[in-house]
């Protein structure tokens, strides 16, 4: 997943796509200021963060400036093909759910890094912040899903790529006798 994110960076970072991924934005989002989405370095994971960020909130303005240059022969044209391939509703979803670790991470952040904080309080909610993420409050309850799902199918929907089923369970399958004929030679 994050090697699709480093893809989509070093694409649209080029100078031809970065001007059209730019003014897609403004198209598909005229109220809110331009987003870059940022280089991954192994050792910043807050990049990570801000990457799914930039990523979800702008895919339809992404998906828009590969668009323009996926019919392109060449280098360009075959990089935003891969891109195009990579960017399918699974995907969406794993980068959404990858966005709710990332923003518990984040709190964690936060709360380390205050001044008033003790560290034993920031301790207290590191433990309370994987608890929640090993047993949510309510294993019986997928509110915590269907929120991540919900988003993930919105931004779909913004994309215009195909429905995906929600059904998550395995289907009931009704057990069939199979009729072995033994036969004699």
């Amino acid at each position: 997943m994050f090697d699709v994110l480093q893809l989509l960076h070093n694409f649209l970072l080029s100078s031809v796509v970065h001007v059209r991924y730019l003014v897609a934005q403004k198209f598909f989002q005229p109220n809110s200021r331009t987003r870059e989405i940022p280089n991954l370095y192994d050792t910043r994971w807050i990049c990570y963060h801000e990457a799914t960020e930039v990523v979800l909130c702008t895919l339809p303005a992404i998906m828009s400036a590969i668009d323009d240059f996926a019919e392109e022969v060449g280098n360009r044209g075959n990089n935003a093909w891969v891109l195009l391939s990579q960017i399918t509703p699974c995907f969406i979803i794993h980068l959404s759910l990858m966005r709710f670790v990332l923003n518990i991470c984040n709190l964690a952040n936060v709360k380390l890094q205050l001044k008033s904080e003790t560290h034993s309080e920031a301790l207290q909610c590191i433990k309370a912040m994987k608890n929640f993420t090993d047993r949510p409050l309510y294993p019986n309850n997928d509110t915590v899903w269907d929120n991540v799902y919900d988003e993930a199918e919105k931004i779909i929907a913004s994309c215009e790529l195909s429905d995906i089923r929600r059904d998550r369970a395995v289907p009931f399958l009704p057990e069939v006798p199979i009729q072995v004929k033994m036969t004699t030679a």
